[in-house]
């Protein structure tokens, strides 16, 4: 039972591993598949979790899809039982999106 925790670890360690350098070597979409793959298949820790969320959120921006990337932070916040580094650094992000759209601090505010 034990050595089967372990591949389950070591599995999702090696695919954090390849999405990071997915993220790196700028293959968002790829990157996007396997974090989520991550997500959808392992019990992580909530702060897990919204790490590999805040990377899918990058991937996103960096695509150039800032709605998808706000709707990842969404779901950061949405997943904090109380304010946090990560659910300000969420917030941060949104506010950078929005800047950089163009939409201004009355989007932020909503």
């Amino acid at each position: 039972m034990q050595q089967a925790e372990d591949d389950r670890e070591l599995q999702a360690t090696a695919l954090e591993a390849i999405a990071r350098s997915r993220l790196k070597l700028k293959q968002y979409e790829q990157a996007i598949t396997d974090f989520q793959e991550l997500l959808e298949q392992h019990e992580l820790a909530p702060e897990k979790r919204r790490e590999l969320l805040t990377a899918i959120a990058q991937a996103h921006q960096s695509r150039g899809e800032p709605e998808l990337a706000i709707n990842q932070y969404e779901v950061i916040l949405a997943e904090g039982q109380q304010p946090n580094q990560s659910g300000l650094q969420a917030l941060l992000a949104i506010a950078e999106i929005y800047a950089e759209e163009g939409q201004g601090k009355e989007q932020v505010a909503t």
